[in-house]
């Protein structure tokens, strides 16, 4: 899609991103139970927000010239270091916001689906505790690695700003930092529960190794696949 001006493409990735973010607003407001008139304020600062957000990134978008013929494309344009991060600064947090509403649905997903929202109308054994802190920590992993590697591939994808190869990066970062990130976090929640038992420090252990798993496959996928 080419657009006319940089205030077309603001207002077209601010329309994207405002939807995008809405729609989570609006399964809760018909899933869940809380008052419509909080949850309408909540939702149009939610949507303000981010949809100013993704104006922001796409009015400051530009293509750049192919270096391969500047006989037909003239010179070649190269954003200073600052614009590049600054650019790459709100990109990430726009995309980092959308992987870290994706985990949750998943989360959210899984948890409907094994029941674990109802009440058990049985005792619930130590081990299945235990198997349940253990999921918990992978999941606290997870989300954590997911944010982490949405952010640090955005901010480590070559080029200048343009939001789709950005974009492209920051979400395979996501999907491998949220896969490496709970399976370490629900490894070191079962290592920690060995010697803390069921702490809040095995939890936040637990989010710091996903965050750190996340942003080790950002660094992976831009040196050895996006190099």
């Amino acid at each position: 899609m080419r657009f006319r001006s940089a205030w077309s493409r603001g207002l077209c990735y601010g329309g994207i991103f405002a939807v995008a973010i809405g729609v989570f607003p609006l399964a809760a407001a018909v899933f869940g139970n809380a008052p419509l008139g909080e949850l309408a304020l909540a939702s149009g600062l939610i949507v303000f927000f981010w949809g100013g957000l993704g104006f922001l990134a796409g009015y400051a978008s530009h293509a750049e010239t192919n270096p391969q013929s500047p006989a037909e494309h003239g010179t070649i344009e190269q954003p200073s270091l600052f614009k590049r991060l600054l650019y790459r600064f709100v990109a990430g947090l726009l995309l980092s916001y959308l992987a870290a509403m994706l985990a949750s649905g998943v989360l959210y997903a899984v948890v409907m689906g094994i029941g674990l929202d109802e009440t058990p109308a049985r005792r619930v054994t130590e081990r299945e505790l235990r198997l349940l802190f253990v999921a918990t920590c992978g999941a606290f992993g997870m989300y954590t690695g997911a944010i982490a590697g949405c952010w640090a591939g955005a901010m480590l994808t070559r080029g200048g700003n343009v939001l789709r190869p950005i974009a492209k990066v920051a979400f395979l970062s996501s999907l491998l930092g949220g896969l490496v990130g709970g399976w370490l976090a629900a490894l070191v929640g079962q290592a920690l529960l060995q010697f803390l038992g069921k702490d809040d420090r095995a939890l936040i252990a637990a989010a710091v190794a996903g965050g750190i798993a996340g942003i080790a496959a950002a660094v992976f996928l831009r040196a050895r696949v996006f190099r």
